[in-house]
Parts: structure tokens; C-alpha cells; sequence
């Protein structure tokens, strides 16, 4: 029988060159590749992330020109705050986290001062070892950290002190809060704060406590008559609404740290540093291969940071 002719010949028609099959052989690899694309941006953005250590204030802990891989599902991941590969801001939350920090802890961070001349801002990474929890009371002796009047064990790292502290009285007026006399090796007594924890509000006690009641989204000011004006609204006390945590670097003498911008505050935890996966010396960006390969640091590969 003659197939019909009337433009409803259901002969299949004949696909000599395979093009069905290479459709679907590439969309197959097309779902593949996305996947792929999908579960490296999760595991980036919510289990683990790299970064590299460009200065020399966790030497000799950590060198410049380490890059470390950083646990970010101990603390609690954060969701992303924009959409991927746009500008497009969208709401963040953490995730339940598995531990809280502790002492001693080597912990990565988004930088919670002021934007400075360098550059620093709350989009820069930094990482420091937390020394105060909140709560605990800190202050530094003649160069020696004491936690609750308690000698804090030196990080096995640690750089040196220097052979001569600057002595007590002479004051620093770069550090955190201004006006009380404290240098790098003579700080404090000060106490970390703690989620709810109420702080008188006065003129004389609000320098102090400003960049965080900044960074907890409100604005400071004074009235005509003296008073602390939140929000446009006088008063005299604040509790705060998340925890606080004091970090210093393990080079001490060189290192922009809690004596500097004040308390680390918790929602700027990106997570806990744990080990160095590569190392090189020298600049970012050397050219040429045996370049790379003279400064590679090959004995820090795999270093476990405690």
C-alpha cells in the first residue's frame, strides 16, 4: 500500500543524521552542567569557603599569602544576600549553627568598623583568634591577656611580645572606646556584651557604645538639652538584640583587632578557619609558572590552625 498523500501521512519521518539524539545528549549534559553550577554555589555559599590571608596580623599562626578553607555550617551558614551573579539585594538569614565560638577559636569575619582610606569596609574579610566571649571581662597587662582575671594561655604561634610594653597611662587614641587611657599592651578592663544586656545611654557613655548601636540599625544623637536621642527618640538605656565577641591577632603589635573598631559583633561570623590549602609568598599575581612555583610555601600545605 502507497502511503496517502493527502498531508496526513503518519510515516514516521527518517532522522538520518541522528539529530534527535544529539538534542537530547545535549540537553542531558546542559542539566548536568547546571546541577553542577547549582551545588557549587550551595556549597560555597552555605558548608565551606576560601579565602587568602593578605596580611601579617596572625603571624606566625598564619602567614600572608596563606589561603585557608574556612567552615561556615559550625557557626551557621548564612543565606546569600543578593541573587547570584546580580546586584539584586534579597533578604539574609542564618542557619542554625552546630556550636557556638569559643575561646581560642580561629574565626573569619566580615570587617564591622568604618569604612577607612584603605579601603576596609563591611564587605572585607578579616580573621583573628576570639579571645572574649560575651560576657566575659577582658583586659590586657602589660602585653599578657587576662579573661575574667584569668592568664590567657599564649597561642602556640603567637608572635612575640615586644621586649618593652608601652606602660599603662599612655594612652592611645586610636583605640576602642576613646578617652580611657588604654595602649596595645595596657587595655581594658572592658566586658564583651551580651544579646540583652542594658547599657546606660549619656553623654558621657555614648561614644562608647554608638558604632554598635549603629551596626544594630539605629541613629545616635544628642538632643538640645544633653540627652541621647535613638531614633530621634530620647533614652536613657539599650539592650542589645544579638551577641558580641572580642578578637585580637595572634602579631599583636601588628594587628587591627577588637582594640581598635570595639566588639565583633555575631552576625558578622562567616565561620571557623581550620586549615591552609595553599601558600605562596610574595604578591598576588606574580607572572609567569616558575615564578609560582619558587615561592609556593610547600611545608604549609595541609597546615591544621589551632
Amino acid at each position: 500500500m502507497e502511503p496517502r498523500r493527502d498531508g496526513h501521512n503518519n510515516v514516521p519521518a527518517s532522522d538520518p543524521a541522528g539529530e534527535g539524539s544529539r538534542r537530547q545528549v545535549l540537553g542531558f549534559w546542559l542539566r548536568v552542567v547546571g546541577l553542577a553550577i547549582v551545588l557549587a554555589l550551595l556549597l560555597k555559599t552555605l558548608v565551606v569557603g576560601f579565602y587568602r590571608v593578605p596580611s601579617a596580623s596572625m603571624e606566625r599562626t598564619i602567614l600572608a599569602g596563606d589561603f585557608l578553607v574556612v567552615d561556615k555550617v559550625t557557626y551557621g551558614a548564612r543565606t546569600p544576600g543578593r541573587i547570584p551573579f546580580t546586584s539584586l539585594s534579597i533578604p539574609s538569614i542564618r542557619l542554625p549553627g552546630l556550636a557556638r565560638p569559643r575561646r581560642g577559636d580561629i574565626v573569619v569575619f566580615r570587617y564591622p568598623g568604618a569604612a577607612d582610606a584603605e579601603g576596609r569596609s563591611g564587605e572585607s574579610t578579616f580573621v583573628k583568634r576570639c579571645i572574649g566571649l560575651p560576657r566575659d571581662t577582658v583586659r590586657i597587662v602589660n602585653g599578657s591577656v587576662l579573661v575574667n582575671g584569668v592568664p590567657l594561655p599564649v597561642p602556640p604561634g603567637c608572635a612575640p611580645p615586644m621586649a618593652a610594653p608601652r606602660m599603662a597611662g599612655a594612652a592611645d587614641e586610636r583605640l576602642y572606646p576613646s578617652g580611657l587611657g588604654f595602649n596595645l599592651d595596657n587595655y581594658g578592663p572592658i566586658v564583651v556584651p551580651r544579646k540583652g544586656d542594658a547599657v546606660q545611654l549619656s553623654a558621657a557613655t555614648i561614644k562608647r557604645w554608638t558604632s554598635l548601636l549603629a551596626g544594630e540599625g539605629h541613629t545616635v544623637s544628642a538632643g538640645s538639652g544633653g540627652e541621647v536621642l535613638l531614633d530621634g527618640i530620647p533614652t536613657r538605656s539599650y539592650s542589645f538584640t544579638q551577641d558580641y565577641f572580642f578578637v585580637l591577632g595572634d602579631n599583636r603589635a601588628n594587628s587591627l583587632d577588637s582594640r581598635f573598631w570595639g566588639f565583633l559583633p555575631e552576625d558578622h561570623l562567616i565561620g571557623k578557619a581550620f586549615v591552609v590549602y595553599w601558600s605562596r609568598e610574595g604578591r598576588e599575581g606574580s607572572s609567569g609558572f616558575p615564578a609560582l612555583l619558587s615561592t609556593v610555601r610547600w611545608g604549609r600545605i595541609g597546615t591544621i590552625l589551632r
